[in-house]
Order: structure tokens, then sequence, then C-alpha cells
């Protein structure tokens, strides 16, 4: 028994399809696996804890309540607006840094021929424009 086998290269437009899927899979693991402030707090950001965040934030900032009790990651604390308003903010920032990176990224995906994809360093390059944006929000 003999068998044999062809290597062709993969179209463009399936390399394109591939490497857009494998960049909004690692875009969705840094949008929700979580930030950590400056001051050593680590906040989840999975998307039921956005939705939290954002539902906590709106609370105190609407004067629903004058403060909330908050599980961060690392346990509970009490906050008022003025403590969660800069948590809400470095949420907002992470979140919109990484799409932004994601459509930047994107974008180079959708201008490159086979050879700039397949050399193309998908998480160095987002990771890059997603620090980018990130400081550019921050600013």
């Amino acid at each position: 028994m003999v068998q044999s086998w062809e290597v062709s290269a993969k179209p463009l437009t399936m390399l394109r399809t591939d490497m857009l899927s494998a960049l909004a899979d690692y875009r969705y693991q840094v949008e929700t696996g979580g930030i950590t402030l400056p001051d050593g707090t680590e906040i989840k950001t999975e998307r039921d804890d956005q939705a939290m965040t954002n539902s906590a934030y709106n609370s105190l900032k609407n004067g629903l309540v004058s403060s909330t009790e908050w599980k961060s990651g690392n346990g509970w604390i009490t906050v008022t607006l003025t403590e969660l308003e800069p948590v809400a903010t470095a949420v907002a920032r992470h979140v919109a840094a990484a799409f932004g990176a994601e459509r930047d990224v994107a974008e180079q995906i959708a201008q490159a021929d086979q050879t700039a994809l397949l050399a193309l360093d998908l998480r160095g390059e987002f990771n890059a424009a997603y620090a980018a944006r990130l400081q550019a929000l921050s600013a």
C-alpha cells in the first residue's frame, strides 16, 4: 500500500478567514482576562463582570445608592462612586482598547498578501496595537 500527499498553499481568502477567527479569539481572551489596577487591585473583565461594573457605576452615578458591596479579585470591599469610577473607567478603556486593537490588526490582515499574512505575528501585532490604543485612551 502506498499513499501520497499533495501539499498546496491555503487559498488567501481561507487564510484571512482563519486569521481573523484566531484574532477574534485572542481579543476575547484579552478582553475577558481581567486587569490589574496600579494599586494591585485585580478586576475581573468577563462579560458578566463588565455588565456588573457598568450597572454598579450607573447606580452610584445616578444616585440610586450611595455605596455598594463589590467583590474584586482581591476580596470584598464597599465602594462609593468616587472609588468605583476609576475602576469603571479602567474597564471601559480596557475593553475599548481590545476591540480597537482587533480592528487595527484585522485591517492589516485585509490588506496583506499571502507572504505578509504568513509572516504576521498575530499576538505581537495585537499586543502592540492594544498598548497604543490603551495609551491613547488614557491620555
